[in-house]
């Protein structure tokens, strides 16, 4: 990924100069020092671009052996970047190869707790349901 103004525009984060120190150094790559890396939201605040060339490297280090833990809040983002995970709700739900742990059930255990708004039973009678 190229370094100077226009990356790091791209790579924009919420604010904090942590973060953005921290992807600024995975943009210019200076991540060969490591093999483990930890990232809380890698991809907030970033554009297509970034978000792209994110997902790129994360898959580079995932080629080259390296291990990386990332907080990711987004199921997409972790089926697109990762092969495997761990969901968590309050405890445990799943871990293993990314498509078995992001299953829709585990995503329905997870995120809906077994209720969606879509469910006519979990729904408060419209005015059309109720009797005259």
């Amino acid at each position: 990924m190229p370094t100077g103004r226009r990356s790091r525009a791209r790579l924009r984060s919420s604010g904090s100069p942590t973060l953005r120190r921290g992807r600024s150094g995975c943009s210019r790559g200076d991540s060969s020092s490591g093999d483990i890396f930890l990232l809380d939201e890698p991809f907030a605040g970033l554009d297509l671009f970034g978000s792209e060339e994110l997902t790129h490297i994360l898959r580079n280090w995932e080629a080259q052996g390296r291990t990386v833990l990332a907080a990711v809040h987004d199921p997409e983002i972790a089926r697109r970047c990762f092969t495997r995970g761990v969901l968590l709700d309050t405890g445990l739900v799943a871990a293993g190869p990314i498509a078995d742990v992001l299953s829709p059930a585990n995503i329905d255990r997870a995120y809906r707790h077994g209720q969606c708004v879509h469910d006519r039973r979990a729904r408060p009678a419209a005015a059309a349901d109720l009797p005259r």
